[in-house]
């Protein structure tokens, strides 16, 4: 499961959590469709982790969190 820290504020922190037996994530954000940043993280089974990512410069822009693990993409969604 993923989503936003705070879907009402401008923040683009997001949490991530483990309900699968996967243990490492890859995440990339985008702002429109540009990338902005990406990492990669490793969350055990029962365990949430929150990204903190910068919002500075990124305005009046559409924001995809793109969330892949062992093949399956998830992705959620947020307006600047």
């Amino acid at each position: 499961m993923i989503y936003f820290e705070n879907p009402k504020d401008k923040s683009l922190n997001f949490t991530i959590e483990n309900h699968s037996l996967s243990t490492n994530f890859h995440w990339e954000i985008l702002a429109d469709k540009d990338s902005v940043t990406q990492g990669n993280s490793v969350i055990t089974n029962g365990a949430k982790k929150t990204i903190p990512v910068s919002s500075d410069g990124i305005t009046n822009k559409k924001i995809t969190v793109i969330i892949t693990s062992d093949g399956n993409t998830k992705e959620i969604y947020k307006s600047l």
